[in-house]
């Protein structure tokens, strides 16, 4: 491979790793972050990394800093991730699984419940556009019972759409209706997930009886869900209890 080609390639490299530190987007983030590792990937490939290294006059140095600045960023990302858990107000879960996972929780958790208003990023079509959605973002459960060995809750995320105050949310057939009208979403963020390094498993509308039951004050919610992931379907009936609104 010719030195300009070495150069070109070690340029790009350093682009995406100076936008993967940089950028806020998280979508941004990882396609930058995905950039970086082919191109280090083609270097591997050639055999040719510390040729490049030493072809490139100031590229190792600069190299050491964007990994000095990577490493710093990711640490700052994950103590923002930390203190914002510690902020959110605390509930109580109740959660039974049965399927692919089989198993029971009880205990508290950092529960984010917000409603969200229409950002106007819909899909064309969306018979939920321009409706509130309820997001439920909850962290890891804290279980005083916890059994040993068991698999840990490590988190829940989904959204109500076209929510507008206490009532009965059929999650499955709003589902059905995005997809009928060629707007679904991927689900991806809609995940339970257990442990550190088990798989997640994700809402699908067309698997079993998904809905979410809301109180008038919203200090509780009555879940029922089916999901799946790489090791089967599951389903999920939970209840969340939230403390009082603080009064304005």
């Amino acid at each position: 491979m010719a030195r300009e080609g070495l150069g070109g390639l070690a340029k790009k490299w350093l682009q995406a790793k100076a936008k993967e530190i940089t950028t806020a987007d998280r979508r941004q983030r990882d396609a930058a972050e995905y950039q970086a590792d082919e191109t280090g990937r083609q270097l591997k490939d050639e055999a040719i990394g510390e040729a490049v290294l030493s072809a490139v006059p100031g590229l190792r140095t600069w190299r050491d800093r964007q990994e000095e600045q990577q490493r710093a960023a990711a640490e700052a990302r994950e103590q923002a991730a930390q203190d914002e858990l510690a902020s959110r107000p605390v509930g109580i879960l109740e959660l039974r699984v049965e399927g692919a996972l089989d198993g029971a929780w009880h205990g508290t958790v950092p529960a984010l419940v917000e409603v969200v208003d229409p950002a106007g990023e819909d899909a064309p079509g969306d018979p939920f556009a321009g409706e509130p959605t309820l997001v439920v973002d909850l962290g890891p459960l804290s279980s005083p019972s916890a059994v040993p060995g068991a698999a840990q809750l490590g988190g829940w995320r989904f959204e109500v759409p076209g929510y507008g105050g206490a009532g009965t949310y059929d999650l499955a057939a709003a589902g059905m209706r995005r997809r009928e009208a060629d707007a679904e979403p991927e689900y991806i963020e809609w995940e339970l997930h257990f442990g550190d390094d088990e798989e997640g498993f994700y809402f699908q509308p067309d698997i079993g009886a998904s809905t979410v039951v809301v109180t008038p004050d919203v200090s509780r919610l009555d879940i029922t869900m089916a999901m799946t992931g790489s090791g089967g379907q599951i389903s999920v009936v939970a209840a969340l209890d939230l403390p009082p609104a603080p009064s304005v």
